[in-house]
């Protein structure tokens, strides 16, 4: 044993809170607020879809602060070939 768990198995994943999906929809539509020029109220009804379809996957914590940091690594690419 080595933590209180046995050797060789995996903790169990830690499903990710609402604040955490919240937060990678919000990066998400920062990154595509700022290529797109749609009307305010269709930005709302994306993000509320997008909301919705991130909340019904089965995201772990560690999934949302992978994918955070992929859009962020993406997003600093982006702005340095602009």
């Amino acid at each position: 044993m080595r933590g209180g768990e046995p050797v060789g198995e995996k903790p169990a994943a830690v499903a990710a809170s609402a604040g955490e999906i919240n937060r990678l929809a919000n990066e998400i539509e920062r990154m595509l607020g700022s290529a797109s020029e749609r009307p305010a109220a269709e930005q709302s009804k994306r993000h509320v879809r997008l909301r919705r379809m991130l909340m019904r996957w089965s995201l772990t914590s560690q999934d949302v602060t992978v994918a955070l940091g992929v859009l962020r690594d993406l997003s600093w690419r982006l702005r340095q070939r602009s």
